[in-house]
């Protein structure tokens, strides 16, 4: 049997190390420049625990799928669809802009109280772009910007004794009439120095 150094075979070099992401990402709705990355003027929406998880998602179909005589899966015959980009995280904080945000469809009265509604409207999808930043171990950043998207998971609140409440949050990112082209989710992966 022949010897078999394990070494000669390392192929990960210490540059793919530098962009891995480390810690817990941030959720803000602050303005954040992509092209000029700072946390200087960046507030955090809410305090999270557990993981934020991003997702992109979507089906591959196969349109020569049930057509004579071709065989296989041609790459000219692919088509996407039903293409789904979710956040979500678990807020302990709670906040009025957190709670509106868990309702998806909510009015708030001259008392600040915020009332569930039974319908939604274009005016239900924040206005403000929601940045989800993750930092690089080489000094750099992560960025999924999300824009027009509402909470699909409902509102769940838990508390427990002695612990933290939690409010559960799974945003969905949607496309809109005006611009289908217009992608709800825009991906930044930024170098560090």
């Amino acid at each position: 049997m022949p010897n078999i150094n394990i070494n000669d075979y390392n192929v990960i070099g210490e540059n793919e190390f530098k962009s891995v992401l480390y810690d817990t990402a941030i959720v803000t709705t602050s303005e954040f420049n992509p092209s000029n990355p700072s946390f200087e003027n960046v507030s955090v929406l809410c305090a999270t625990t557990g993981d934020v998880t991003i997702s992109s998602t979507y089906d591959i179909n196969n349109l020569a799928e049930d057509v004579n005589n071709i065989h296989g899966m041609p790459i000219e015959m692919m088509q996407l669809s039903n293409r789904q980009h979710t956040c979500s995280f678990t807020a302990v904080g709670v906040t009025a802009e957190t709670v509106k945000l868990a309702l998806a469809a909510s009015t708030t009265g001259t008392d600040g109280a915020i009332v569930p509604k039974s319908y939604i409207s274009t005016t239900d999808f924040p206005s403000t772009a929601l940045w989800i930043i993750a930092t690089r171990l080489d000094g750099g950043m992560f960025v999924v910007k999300f824009e027009r998207y509402l909470n699909t998971n409902g509102f769940q609140l838990t508390t427990s004794k002695a612990g933290k409440g939690q409010l559960a949050i799974t945003l969905q990112g949607y496309n809109s009439i005006a611009d289908m082209n217009a992608s709800p989710v825009t991906f930044y992966p930024i170098a560090g120095t």
